[in-house]
């Protein structure tokens, strides 16, 4: 009888043993992937911001390409306004800035959007995490503008360039084919053709119609406000 007792006293406490033991088991590994769980949201939250950072900088560069383009807006504009201004005779112009604005219509430029960082973010995933969708769209639509600035921006200098292969006439060549010329020379025999007149009209009418570059300067500007408000620079 008391080695009965005695069985019903050990079973009870290997039931009790095994029962103890088990939940220690399970609340670890409950715990372990609690844990990892919390490890693995700080790393993606530290990936999110890693990139963010990343796509910041690549904006801040995206907006000083801006602000050189801006600046050679204002400048050929000005260019095209004075150079119509004095069309009839541009012996009359002023000679400093007729030498100062004589040689703007025939540069070409570029706009380069930079977007590699972009690119990673999308590819990695890491745009989906980040817990402000709104940013997530802000940054989609701001380098949608990026692109489209810069692809009105090329192909006007595109165009500019077509316009100019016309009004480069024999007389235009041979001026500049001279050892020295003068400036109120070269722009009289550009302007002496029709399609010289429409070259430089053109280039005020193209550039006056061309959206003003403050709109993407503020888009850019303001998503880079963004972004650093929420990684907390």
């Amino acid at each position: 009888m008391e080695n009965k007792s005695k069985n019903k006293s050990n079973l009870r406490w290997d039931w009790m043993s095994f029962l103890t033991n088990f939940t220690a088991v399970v609340l670890g590994i409950v715990l372990t992937f609690a844990i990892q769980k919390i490890i693995d949201n700080k790393n993606e939250k530290n990936d999110v911001e890693k990139s963010l950072q990343l796509v910041h900088d690549e904006l801040v560069t995206n907006l000083n390409e801006l602000y050189v383009c801006d600046t050679a807006y204002t400048k050929e504009l000005q260019a095209a306004e004075f150079l119509i201004k004095y069309e009839n005779d541009f012996s009359l112009a002023p000679i400093d800035s007729l030498y100062l604005f004589a040689n703007e219509p025939f540069i070409l430029r570029e706009m380069r959007v930079v977007s590699d960082a972009f690119e990673l973010q999308k590819m990695s995933s890491l745009l989906q995490k980040i817990e402000n969708q709104e940013l997530s769209l802000e940054i989609i639509q701001t380098y949608a503008a990026l692109n489209n600035a810069a692809s009105s921006y090329n192909s006007y200098y595109e165009m500019k360039l077509q316009m100019w292969e016309k009004a480069n006439g024999d007389e235009v060549k041979e001026i500049m084919s001279r050892n020295s010329f003068t400036a109120p020379e070269m722009w009289n025999a550009i302007v002496s053709s029709n399609d010289g007149k429409v070259f430089i009209h053109e280039i005020r009418t193209k550039m006056m119609m061309w959206p003003q570059m403050d709109e993407y300067i503020d888009q850019v500007k303001g998503t880079i406000d963004r972004i650093e408000e929420y990684i907390g620079q």
